[in-house]
């Protein structure tokens, strides 16, 4: 197509594209220039014309026609915008037998015969009728040029064919329409979409064109690719659909709840191991956290009541405090934190204050051991006993005395507590006059 556009450069211009005094200079300025528009140096050639020659001058190959069918139909398309000769183009000569007419032939400037005998070349026609006789004659000449490129390069090499679409059809079809211009062989391979024992395509593809005999490979599906689904369980739900299109299989997620961390993977379907094939759809079931609940009401419900609720709902009894009140029985849920009807995530903690008396009797924690008489006066709403210790006969972390004393009349959040506790017996002197690693006794100087 190149030396197609040279030729037709010139016939439209009277010149080369590209000229210099020597060969290196003219190969230099083909590499690095770009030639000057046809329509610069002849503005009345039509502008697809020219378009047609720059492109088949361009300097990369694949920005020029590829083939000459492309460059032949490019020039057929322009054709119809290329002038028309007027009728007064061609003159017709007078019969060689008509008896010429006398004339007078009228004085002229034009030079007389030259001594070899030769006549004087006439002018040139003017441009304006010169014009539409060459740009016909060009178009002409251009689609002959074309035509007979296109036999050298086809015929004479011999004539390409393009391979068809075989696509869907099964074997037999496919080669009645292959083997009468092609050597066909034929292989199998594994396609999720074409059904088995239908063509997938042709290597070389189709739309090629190849010279006729040339080998070609027919591919006969297989169908999808056998195999066993991933285990994919405990797996983020990133991670697992990487595995899955890696593997070409298509991927559906559901969110669902779960004490799993949230975007794991909790089941699937099908299940891991269970045969499958390729495109086939793999469920995945992932987790979106632990599903909330409701806080249930907890309000005036005695507090094993309160707890109960807390353990059908999923939920926890959280910290338990204490009111003093003379308006609820003892026990009673005064306070909810969260608030009945609150959603909280499942397992959540719920904390509640429960009523105290405003007065009871001073329970009686004489003889108890300090920690449980503690444990004791704390459950009834008493503060923290103060506690001191002495030495005496019980044994050693025993309350021996408490004040109030047991039976009195106290509010719990208001009245302070004293314990006093055992540290344990003395141990007496020996007979022989060792020392006594004891406390000394009451009373002793």
């Amino acid at each position: 197509c190149y030396s197609a556009g040279i030729l037709l450069y010139e016939m439209l211009t009277g010149r080369v594209p590209f000229d210099g005094d020597k060969p290196v200079a003219i190969a230099m300025r083909q590499i690095n220039e770009p030639p000057v528009a046809p329509r610069v140096l002849v503005p009345h050639i039509p502008p697809e014309l020219n378009d047609i020659v720059m492109k088949a001058l361009e300097k990369r190959p694949g920005n020029r026609f590829r083939t000459a069918e492309e460059f032949t139909r490019a020039l057929m398309v322009v054709r119809p915008s290329l002038p028309v000769p007027p009728d007064d183009a061609t003159q017709v000569l007078a019969a060689l037998d008509a008896p010429a007419p006398t004339r007078i032939i009228p004085p002229t400037t034009q030079p007389t015969m030259t001594a070899t005998g030769r006549a004087p070349v006439p002018p040139p026609p003017t441009k304006r009728r010169r014009t539409p006789i060459v740009l016909g004659i060009l178009a002409l000449l251009i689609f002959a040029g074309v035509g007979a490129g296109y036999l050298f390069t086809d015929i004479g090499r011999g004539a390409k064919i393009t391979v068809p679409s075989v696509q869907n059809q099964n074997e037999q079809e496919a080669r009645a329409l292959l083997d009468p211009d092609f050597d066909v062989a034929v292989r199998q391979d594994f396609d999720a979409t074409i059904a088995v024992g239908q063509a997938i395509g042709t290597d070389p593809p189709e739309g090629t064109r190849l010279a006729k005999g040339s080998p070609l490979t027919l591919i006969i599906s297989q169908g999808p690719r056998a195999a066993f689904a991933p285990d994919l369980v405990g797996k983020t739900v990133d991670v697992a659909t990487q595995e899955l299109r890696q593997s070409k299989f298509d991927v559906k997620v559901e969110e669902v709840f779960d004490d799993k961390p949230k975007g794991t993977v909790v089941r699937q379907s099908p299940q891991p191991g269970a045969p499958i094939n390729e495109g086939d759809t793999v469920t995945l079931f992932v987790s979106k956290g632990p599903e909330p609940v409701d806080v249930p009401a907890l309000l005036l419900k005695d507090r094993k009541a309160a707890e109960a609720l807390l353990t059908d709902a999923g939920l926890e009894l959280g910290r338990v405090s204490t009111r003093a009140t003379s308006q609820r029985p003892a026990g009673t849920v005064l306070v909810q934190s969260p608030v009945a009807g609150t959603s909280v995530p499942k397992g959540s903690a719920v904390d509640i204050t429960v009523a105290v008396p405003a007065t009871i009797a001073m329970p009686d924690v004489v003889g108890n051991s300090a920690t449980a008489a503690r444990q004791k006066l704390q459950g009834l709403g008493f503060p923290d006993p103060i506690s001191q210790t002495v030495v005496d006969q019980e044994p050693d972390g025993t309350v021996i005395a408490q004040n109030p004393p047991a039976g009195t009349q106290v509010d719990p959040g208001q009245t302070p507590v004293t314990i006093t506790v055992s540290s344990g017996p003395t141990v007496a002197p020996a007979d022989s006059g060792g020392t006594s690693t004891g406390q000394p006794l009451p009373g002793s100087p």
